[in-house]
C-alpha cells in the first residue's frame, strides 16, 4: 500500500494516472466529475475504470437476494414483527416505526461496517441496554421473513460475508483519491487485496496530518503543519442575513466574472430566490422541491386537518398555506381577487372553514361569494374522494385527471422518468402485501395514509433541470462548502461560517455517547468533525485569496465557527470593516424589494412618501377608525403597514384563540343582554337576569363561534370560560345597578355605531376632510350624569373613551368614562382626558402635513411591536 501526498493549491486530480488496469476510486460524485471533466484523454489508449466509493463497494460487496430498498424497509418491518413488540416500541400504525425503522436498520448497517459482533453491554446505561435487547427481538422476528423470501436490506449488503474479489481480476492497480476515512470494513478488504493488486492512496497535505496505519487524519490543529497566510485571509462580522448579501454584492460588484461563493447550508440558502438577477445555484433539484411535490403534500395535509367534531371542516391555516401553491391555484382557479376573498374570511378569526360559512357569508357581493363557495366546494370534493382511495392505480388515474401538465414544470427534462420510477416502487412494495395490497398495513383510512406514503417515496429522488441563460449581470454561484476543495488558486468566498453550521454533523448517533463509540470501535462525532475541519481548510488552503463572513446575534447565540475562531486567533487575523455601499443597498432595495409597488422610498432614511391618493375617497375623505387615530400619534408607519400594505399583525394566542375572538364574544353576549334588559331597567329599575336567558345567550354564542375555536379547546371554553363570562357578566349588572341606584336613568343601550367629523381643516379647506369611525359598547344617559362603558378582555387602549366622548358629545370630558374588565369583574373610572378636541386636531393635522409615514419616536413602543423585523427602526 502507498501513500502519494500532494501539496495545497496543486490539482491532486487532474493527472492521476489513467490506464485500462487502473481502477480510481473517488469519495465522491463531485470529485469524480470533476476528473471526468478535466482528465488529459488519449485516444489511442483505453481508460481505466471511474467509481464513487459508494459505487466501488457495490461491485465488491454483492448478493444473490432479493434486494428491498430504502422505501420497502419500513414497510416490511411493520408488518413482519409481533402485536407484542409493536406494543413493546408502542407503534399503534405504520407511521410510528418510521424513526424506529431508520435507527433499527442503521444499527446493524454501522455493525456490519465497522466489523462489531456484539455489544459490551458492560459500557452502556440501562436504557440503552433496553434497545438493543428490544432491537435484536426485532432482528430475530424480521429475519424469519427475511430468510423465508430470500429478501436482504439494500444498507445491511456491506458485509464480509457478501466480498466478492471477481470484480478486481482485472485490476492491476487501485488509487483511491481524497478519501479522509475508510470504515474498518473497508480496511479489512484493503488488507485482503494487497496482496494481488497495487494500492494507492492519494492524500492533499503531508504524512504529519494523516494517519497511515488508521487510514484517517490525525487531529487537526492550526499549527506549523497547517500552512495558512493571514494576507490571503479577510474576515467579515455581519449581524443580518440582508446584511450579507448586500456586501457580497459590494465585494463582487469591483470583479468582472462570476465568483464561487461557498456555504454549508446550500439547502437553506435563498439567495438565487432573493436576487435571481445576481445569484443562482448549479444544485440539482429534488422531486420534493418541485411545486408538484409541494401540491401533494399541501393537499395531504388539507386531508388530515378535516375536523369530524368542527362540521368536518378544513383548518384555515392548512388552508391559508395552500393558497401560496401555485400548482393548487391554477387546478381550482384560484385568482388574486379570489384569493383576496378567501383572506376576507380568514381574517374573521376562523380555525377552520365549511359550506356552511361560505354560504351564510354576507361580506361580498353575490357573485364573488359564489365563486369562492364553488371553489371551496371543489376542493372539498377532491378531498373526499382522495380520502376513499385504497391503491396506488387511483391516486395515479386522479393526477391524470387534473393532467399531467397542470402539474409539473417545465423546466425538468426528466420529471416523467423519475415520477414513473417513484410510481413503479411503490406499486412494487403494493404487491409485496398480495391482493389485498396496503389494506395490510393501513386498516382504516388508506387514502389519507397512502398519500403520506406516496410523498415519502419522492424524497431524495434528484432531477435534471434546464439551465437558464446566464446573464451578463450574473456575480454569484452558490455551491457547497466541500466544493470549495476543488478551487486551485482562484478566489473563494465562504459564507454562513457560523457555530450552528460548522461543526453540524447530520447523522448524529440516537443511541451510544461519544465516548461509548470510540470505546466500541464506531466512528465518533469527534472524528467525522475532524473530517468536516480538514474539507474546510483544504478549501481555504488551495485559493488564492480567502473572503469569509459570519453572522453574529446574541438573542440566538449565533456566533463564529470554533474553526473560524481558531484560524482567527492562531493567524493574528483582524476583522474587517463592513463594505457596504450606500449606492449599492439603494440600488438594490428600490430595485428589488419596491419593483412594482406603488410606495416611494426616501432613499436616506428609508422611509416611506405618503400618497394621499391611497387613503382619500370620491368625496375627499379620509376615514379612520378609533384605534386608527390613537395609533397615528403612536408610529405612522405601523398604520402604513397595517392598513396601507395591508399586513396584518400577529395577535397575541390565549385560550386557544386571539384576544380579539375572545373580545367579539364577549362584546356581542353583552349586546344580546343589553337588548334584552334595557326595557325592565328604564321603566322598573329592575337590574335582574333570568339565568336561563343567559345560559341560553351564552350557549347560541358559543356555537356561532364554534368553527373560530380550536377543536382541543372546546371543552375549556365550555367549562371554564363560559362560566367565567357568565359571572362576568352577573357581576357587571349589580356593579351598575349600584353605580346608578340613585339617578334617573333616561337611556341605557348599546351603541350600533358612531361617526364624528373632525374640524382640524377648518382654516384651511383644501385639505382633505377626516371622518372617524367607533362603535360604543354600553351608554347611559341620566338625568344627572352621562355614562360610556367599555367591556374589555384584556388590555386598554389610552384615549379610546375620550373619542367616543367626541363622537357623542363633541367634549372629551363630558361623560364619565369606565372601562370594566369581564374576565376580572374590574370596573374602572378614567379620570383623566388623554385626548381632547384640540388633541386630536393635533394628531390628524400632522399626520396631513408630514409627507413620510413617521415611525414612533419613542422606543417603548417598538418593544413588543409584530413589525420590528420589517420597520427595523433600530438601525436605521
Amino acid at each position: 500500500m502507498r501513500f502519494k501526498y500532494i501539496n495545497f493549491k496543486e490539482d491532486y486530480i487532474k493527472n492521476i494516472e489513467n490506464k485500462e488496469t487502473t481502477l480510481l476510486i473517488f469519495n465522491d460524485y463531485f470529485l469524480k466529475n470533476y476528473y471526468l471533466r478535466n482528465r488529459e484523454k488519449n485516444i489511442l489508449e483505453k481508460e481505466g475504470t471511474f467509481l464513487t466509493l459508494e459505487e466501488f463497494q457495490k461491485n465488491i460487496f454483492t448478493t444473490d437476494k432479493i434486494i428491498l430498498t430504502e422505501a420497502k424497509r419500513p414497510l416490511t418491518l411493520y408488518k413482519n414483527i409481533s402485536t407484542s413488540l409493536k406494543e413493546e416500541f408502542n407503534i399503534n400504525n405504520y407511521y410510528d416505526i418510521i424513526d424506529i425503522a431508520d435507527l433499527f436498520f442503521k444499527y446493524y448497517k454501522e455493525l456490519n461496517i465497522n466489523l462489531i459482533q456484539t455489544i459490551d453491554t458492560s459500557l452502556l446505561k440501562d436504557w440503552q441496554i433496553d434497545k438493543i435487547e428490544k432491537f435484536q427481538k426485532m432482528k430475530k422476528e424480521y429475519d424469519n421473513f427475511l430468510n423465508k423470501n430470500n429478501f436482504i436490506p439494500s444498507d445491511w449488503i456491506i458485509d464480509l460475508e457478501n466480498f466478492n474479489e471477481n470484480f478486481l481480476k482485472k485490476f492491476k492497480k487501485i488509487i483511491f483519491i481524497d478519501i479522509p476515512y475508510f470504515t474498518p470494513i473497508m480496511k479489512k478488504i484493503m488488507e485482503r487485496i494487497d496482496d494481488f493488486i497495487e494500492i494507492e492512496i492519494i492524500i492533499q497535505g503531508n504524512s504529519k496530518i494523516y494517519n497511515e496505519k488508521e487510514l484517517k487524519f490525525n487531529k487537526l490543529g492550526i499549527n506549523k503543519n497547517i500552512f495558512l497566510n493571514k494576507e490571503n485571509i479577510k474576515v467579515y462580522q455581519i449581524n443580518e442575513d440582508i446584511e450579507e448579501i448586500l456586501n457580497l454584492l459590494a465585494l463582487l460588484d469591483e470583479k468582472e466574472k462570476v465568483s464561487y461563493i461557498y456555504t454549508p447550508n446550500v439547502d437553506g440558502n435563498n439567495f438565487s430566490k432573493l436576487l435571481p438577477k445576481y445569484f443562482y445555484t448549479g444544485k440539482l433539484k429534488k422531486l420534493e422541491e418541485t411545486e408538484f411535490y409541494k401540491f401533494l403534500k399541501i393537499q395531504s395535509d388539507l386531508l388530515f386537518s378535516i375536523e369530524p367534531k368542527k362540521r368536518k371542516g378544513i383548518k384555515v391555516e392548512i388552508l391559508r398555506k395552500a393558497l401560496d401553491n401555485k400548482i393548487f391555484n391554477k387546478i381550482y382557479g384560484i385568482d388574486l381577487k379570489a384569493k383576496r376573498d378567501f383572506f376576507e374570511i380568514f381574517n374573521r378569526e376562523y380555525k377552520y372553514l365549511d359550506e356552511i360559512i361560505f354560504e351564510k357569508t354576507e361580506i361580498f357581493s353575490e357573485d364573488r361569494k359564489i365563486k369562492i363557495e364553488k371553489i371551496f366546494r371543489e376542493i372539498k370534493k377532491d378531498l373526499e374522494k382522495i380520502e376513499k382511495f385504497k391503491t396506488v392505480d387511483e391516486f395515479y388515474n386522479y393526477f391524470k385527471e387534473i393532467g399531467f401538465e397542470n402539474l409539473i414544470e417545465n423546466i425538468y427534462t426528466d420529471f416523467f422518468e423519475k415520477f414513473h420510477e417513484v410510481i413503479f416502487n411503490i406499486k412494487s412494495s403494493e404487491l409485496l402485501f398480495g391482493k389485498n395490497g396496503f389494506k395490510e398495513i393501513f386498516n382504516k383510512e388508506i387514502g389519507k395514509y397512502l398519500y403520506i406514503l406516496l410523498g415519502k417515496y419522492m424524497e431524495g429522488i434528484e432531477l435534471e433541470s434546464v439551465d437558464k441563460e446566464k446573464t451578463i449581470e450574473i456575480k454569484g454561484i452558490i455551491r457547497d462548502i466541500q466544493e470549495s476543495r476543488l478551487n486551485f488558486r482562484g478566489e473563494a468566498y465562504f459564507i454562513d461560517i457560523n457555530n450552528n453550521f460548522i461543526p453540524k454533523i447530520k447523522d448524529k448517533h440516537q443511541i451510544f455517547t461519544d465516548r461509548q463509540l470510540n470505546q466500541m470501535g464506531f466512528i465518533t462525532e469527534e472524528e467525522k468533525i475532524n473530517i468536516l475541519k480538514y474539507r474546510f481548510l483544504q478549501g481555504i488552503l488551495n485559493a488564492d485569496k480567502n473572503i469569509i463572513f459570519y453572522k453574529k446575534d446574541s438573542d440566538s447565540k449565533i456566533d463564529k465557527s470554533s474553526f473560524l475562531e481558531e484560524i482567527i486567533l492562531e493567524c493574528g487575523i483582524t476583522i474587517e470593516e463592513n463594505k457596504l455601499n450606500k449606492e449599492t443597498i439603494n440600488n438594490i432595495i428600490e430595485e428589488y424589494f419596491f419593483r412594482k409597488k406603488d410606495f416611494n422610498v426616501i432613499s436616506n432614511n428609508y422611509q416611506m412618501k405618503k400618497d394621499f391618493s391611497r387613503l382619500i375617497n370620491e368625496d375627499r375623505k379620509i376615514t379612520f377608525g378609533t384605534y386608527d387615530a390613537l395609533q397615528l400619534e403612536k408610529c405612522q408607519y405601523k398604520y402604513f403597514l397595517e392598513k396601507v400594505v395591508g399586513i396584518y399583525e400577529d395577535t397575541e394566542e390565549e385560550f386557544g384563540s386571539s384576544f380579539a375572538l375572545l373580545g367579539n364574544i364577549v362584546h356581542k353576549i353583552f349586546e344580546e343582554i343589553v337588548d334584552k334588559t334595557y326595557y325592565n331597567i328604564i321603566k322598573k329599575r329592575d337590574f335582574s337576569i333570568d339565568e336561563s336567558l343567559l345560559d341560553r345567550i351564552l350557549s347560541q354564542e358559543l356555537e356561532k363561534n364554534t368553527m373560530k375555536i380550536p377543536v382541543y379547546m372546546d371543552l375549556y371554553f365550555q367549562k371554564i370560560m363560559i362560566p367565567t363570562i357568565k359571572n362576568g357578566v352577573k357581576t357587571f349588572y349589580k356593579k351598575i345597578e349600584k353605580e346608578l341606584s340613585d339617578k334617573k336613568i333616561n337611556t341605557f343601550f348599546s351603541e350600533k355605531g358612531r361617526v364624528y367629523f373632525s374640524d382640524y381643516n377648518e382654516d384651511d379647506k383644501t385639505k382633505p376632510d377626516i371622518v372617524l369611525k367607533g362603535r360604543i359598547d354600553l351608554v347611559v344617559d341620566c338625568q344627572e350624569e352621562k355614562y360610556i362603558i367599555d367591556y374589555k378582555t384584556g388590555g386598554t387602549a389610552d384615549g379610546q373613551l375620550d373619542i367616543y366622548s367626541l363622537m357623542l358629545y363633541g367634549d372629551s370630558n363630558v361623560a364619565k368614562k369606565i372601562i370594566y374588565n369581564v374576565i376580572k369583574e374590574e370596573m374602572k373610572e378614567i379620570e383623566e382626558s388623554l385626548v381632547t378636541k384640540e388633541k386630536l386636531n393635533e394628531i390628524l393635522n400632522n399626520f396631513i402635513e408630514e409627507k413620510t409615514y413617521l415611525r414612533a419616536e419613542k422606543v417603548s413602543e417598538c418593544r413588543n411591536c409584530s413589525f420590528l423585523n420589517i420597520c427595523r427602526r433600530d438601525v436605521i
